[in-house]
């Protein structure tokens, strides 16, 4: 999340611009996944030799390089792993549950109409794009709207109250007409 939020620029510009190369790679240029890790894999391998053999020339030995990589951590901890892992089985836990309960289970239909309507729109939206494009679409947004939502905040609430409003109206002129859309808390 401090990435996404600009708190370190220099790692965030290095993320954004290194994820959108590889993502433009992919969909304009002549590029596998595979194909691309692999050109990236020979280069930082070929900039680890380089400069192996400069720091080779330079101390006349190469005890100092070794020292140098053997002090530095390139591990995962256990309880960093195990903490995303939790969250994860959470978040496919409580999907599971509302898929199970309110989906598939039926017993309140609008929240079944909504999902039905929100896979239509989705499919619809994924018809126009790649799957790969709306990744990009979405790791942009990602970047991008944090720092603008810190910016013009109160703006942005204005605008996202009114058409909640809007949205809850036409949502109350449906469920008179079609009675039987409306939830069961307003029937009770």
């Amino acid at each position: 999340m401090e990435l996404a939020h600009w708190k370190d620029p220099v790692q965030s510009l290095l993320l954004f611009v290194f994820v959108n190369l590889f993502l433009y790679l992919i969909t304009c240029g002549e590029y596998t996944v595979l194909s691309l890790v692999c050109h990236i894999m020979f280069w930082v391998l070929m900039a680890a030799l380089a400069y192996s053999q400069f720091a080779l020339w330079v101390y006349k030995n190469n005890n100092a390089l070794q020292e140098r990589f053997q002090q530095a951590d390139f591990s995962v901890s256990e309880s960093f792993l195990q903490k995303h892992i939790d969250v994860m089985y959470r978040i496919f836990e409580d999907v599971r549950v509302c898929a199970r309960d309110t989906l598939f289970g039926t017993k309140d239909l609008v929240p079944t109409l909504k999902a039905i309507g929100a896979i239509y729109v989705l499919g619809r939206v994924a018809s126009c794009f790649s799957g790969l494009t709306l990744f990009w679409i979405g790791f942009i947004i990602s970047f991008t709207f944090p720092p603008v939502y810190e910016l013009k905040k109160q703006e942005i609430d204005k605008v996202v109250g009114d058409g909640l409003e809007l949205a809850k109206k036409y949502y109350n002129e449906v469920a008179e007409k079609v009675p039987f859309l409306a939830s069961k808390e307003k029937a009770e």
